[in-house]
């Protein structure tokens, strides 16, 4: 399947079976780490979520575009790029050192399980869309938070708790 072909999936607002069945076991899954509990790196859990977001931010600003219109493009045509781009660097090495002084082994791991996703969005989004686009860039989120929780979970049960 092509590119534009992809894109125009996405545009489409209906929703198909496979999205169901791919929202359903994100859920199941999201719900089943956090059941599993993730002890004492709630800190990085939740740092998580704003690693997330700096590594959206500098993807909205720094890969090529999906499309000239749409979110992505209306994000990156209203920023000071320099500006934005290194506010999104700097927050996201200030909150690994913030992780890192608190729990250096889930400091490390959420870095690096953060960056793995983000070169994964990168060559996602260019491979198979020619760029980004809002909707990738939500879809970044919700997976590198998926495998920051699987991590924590990981690192709990490697612990032996």
């Amino acid at each position: 399947m092509d590119k534009e072909k992809r894109l125009e999936i996405m545009k489409d607002p209906n929703c198909g079976a496979f999205a169901v069945m791919g929202g359903i076991g994100y859920f199941a899954l999201s719900t089943g780490l956090w059941c599993e509990g993730i002890g004492d790196n709630i800190f990085t859990v939740c740092m998580g979520y704003f690693i997330s977001r700096s590594l959206s931010g500098a993807a909205v600003l720094t890969f090529p575009l999906a499309k000239n219109t749409g979110l992505a493009a209306a994000f990156r045509k209203g920023a000071s790029q320099k500006l934005s781009v290194t506010v999104c660097i700097i927050g996201f090495i200030l909150e690994c050192a913030v992780m890192i002084c608190v729990d250096m082994t889930g400091g490390i791991v959420t870095a690096a399980v953060s960056l793995i996703c983000f070169a994964g969005h990168y060559i996602n989004c260019v491979k198979n869309f020619g760029g980004i686009s809002g909707d990738l860039s939500g879809a970044f989120l919700q997976v590198c938070e998926l495998a920051i929780l699987a991590a924590a979970v990981f690192l709990r049960k490697m612990n032996g708790v």
